[in-house]
């Protein structure tokens, strides 16, 4: 039996109307139309009555699409457990990814360890930005995701907070403070500030500029930038500070210090499909909780 004429007759059954049905499945009229015809001819009975444009199964349609739609749930099941079969078989997994982490950074480290927990598995990190990936999720073009802050997620997504990393000043290394390793925040009343685009973690900025202004001045925001990379190329073109993630990691040509009396951390996350079977997602999910578990420790010690 031909599998799209009984898509067709199914869809016609739901709409009764021929042409709703053709555009539902994206069918030239005509050719839907013919696909009926066949199907009747092939079972040598008539599936619908006819009133115009308008159409109503028969009685032998009624129990046809009874049958056909029990017919089709199986199909679709059967492709389910294939998917979730294969799912659990497949030894790669594709992780969402802040484009601006470096090679040598802490955080690299941290996901290089991760994955060689787990023996067997590959990894192909995917760049895109933290507020992207919950959406790449759905979409299934990552299966797991790494994010800063906390992007707003749906009932579907499972999360974990893997570590907290602190916000540190960024500048060159040839600034008039780049000989300090802690520095006041009322030093920086005079300095031009490179900030992140408005749009990415609001909270965060709000919280650092409600500090600059307890200490008596209103930071100076010369530039914005949409990503990491963006800000240190500001930063090296322009000059200027930036807060920066201590973990993410700075080229050499620049110099991360303390401010004295700011403790600002953001949470870093992983996210995940809620009910995803894959077992080789379990045990990396494992293995960063093992991560947690053992930074935990060594904190209690």
């Amino acid at each position: 039996m031909n599998f799209r004429r009984l898509q067709c007759f199914l869809a016609a059954a739901d709409e009764e109307h021929f042409g709703r049905a053709a555009d539902r499945l994206n069918i030239v009229h005509s050719a839907f139309s013919r696909q009926i015809q066949h199907l009747e001819a092939d079972l040598g009975v008539e599936l619908f009555e006819r009133f115009g444009r308008r159409v109503k199964l028969s009685a032998a349609g009624v129990i046809y699409a009874d049958r056909i739609r029990g017919l089709m749930a199986a199909f679709e099941k059967a492709n389910e457990d294939l998917r979730a079969f294969a799912a659990t078989q497949e030894s790669s997994l594709r992780m969402g990814l802040q484009e601006d982490i470096g090679r040598k950074s802490r955080l690299a480290a941290i996901l290089r360890d991760v994955r060689l927990d787990v023996p067997g598995l590959t990894v192909s990190y995917v760049p895109m930005p933290s507020m992207d990936q919950p959406g790449a999720l759905q979409r299934r073009e990552i299966d797991i995701g790494l994010i800063y802050g906390d992007p707003a997620l749906t009932k579907d997504v499972e999360h974990l907070t893997v570590v907290q990393d602190r916000y540190l000043l960024a500048l060159q290394r040839d600034h008039r403070l780049a000989g300090q390793d802690v520095v006041r925040l009322e030093e920086l009343a005079d300095e031009n500030f490179v900030h992140i685009a408005t749009d990415r973690n609001p909270g965060l900025q709000q919280d650092l500029l409600e500090k600059c202004r307890a200490v008596g001045f209103e930071p100076r925001i010369a530039n914005r930038a949409a990503t990491i990379s963006g800000i240190l190329t500001l930063l090296a073109t322009e000059g200027g500070v930036a807060w920066m993630p201590e973990l993410i990691g700075t080229p050499e040509d620049f110099k991360c210090v303390v401010v004295e009396g700011i403790e600002i951390s953001i949470p870093v996350e992983i996210i995940w499909r809620r009910g995803d079977k894959s077992r080789w997602l379990a045990r990396y999910i494992d293995a960063w909780r093992r991560l947690v578990d053992a930074n935990r420790q060594s904190v209690v010690a």
